[in-house]
């Protein structure tokens, strides 16, 4: 997120990035990784420009949104923390907090009551780390409309775009302004280690 500094007309605007913007902290990957346990069949791959961990619980959350009605597409918003370790990015995914849309079987859109019910639902020092949404019986893919939503408003290139198809059985991610799809083994699921 960038804030506006000054303008000279209403049509030009200059930006400058904020101190409080939130950014990765600085986190080695090995010490994460010794605090939870993987329960998905991939291997961490440490050569990747970025990693994306799903707590286990917040991945069957996701999945049984996107299962409730597969007559029209579900969305909701992804929390959790981003990391940098060296100069890989990794996210950690522990929460999926689905937000109320209109909607039918190919679109989704916000409406007025959308965000207040998705800010009260959010913990306190929540960061959100991307977003998700279903793609009923159509694929994983971004729509023209989806890379547009995620230029705008995810494009650092830690955050995320999450697509579940609940007919095809399918899940992707995707990732920065690009809205490259990340690679299947990039994806794991974990649950954190007993104290």
């Amino acid at each position: 997120m960038k804030a506006p500094e000054a303008f000279a007309c209403a049509d030009e605007i200059l930006w400058h990035e904020s101190q409080n913007v939130y950014q990765p902290i600085r986190r080695a990957l090995p010490e994460f990784l010794s605090t939870i346990e993987l329960t998905s069949h991939n291997n961490v791959v440490p050569e990747s420009p970025l990693l994306v961990f799903f707590e286990q619980t917040c991945m069957a959350n996701m999945h049984q949104h996107a299962e409730q009605d597969i007559l029209r597409e579900q969305a909701g918003i992804l929390c959790g923390q981003a990391y940098l370790s060296d100069r890989q990015h990794y996210v950690v995914v522990e929460s999926a907090v689905a937000i109320d849309t209109l909607g039918d079987a190919a679109h989704f859109k916000f409406h007025q009551n959308s965000w207040p019910g998705m800010w009260n639902h959010l913990e306190i020092g929540c960061n959100i780390v991307g977003w998700y949404h279903t793609h009923p019986a159509m694929g994983i893919f971004l729509s023209t409309t989806d890379l547009r939503t995620q230029q705008l408003y995810f494009s650092s290139p830690w955050q995320i775009a999450v697509v579940i198809d609940p007919v095809g059985q399918e899940f992707g991610v995707f990732y920065g302004a690009l809205g490259s799809k990340l690679a299947e083994d990039r994806c794991l699921t974990f649950v954190r280690k007993q104290q």
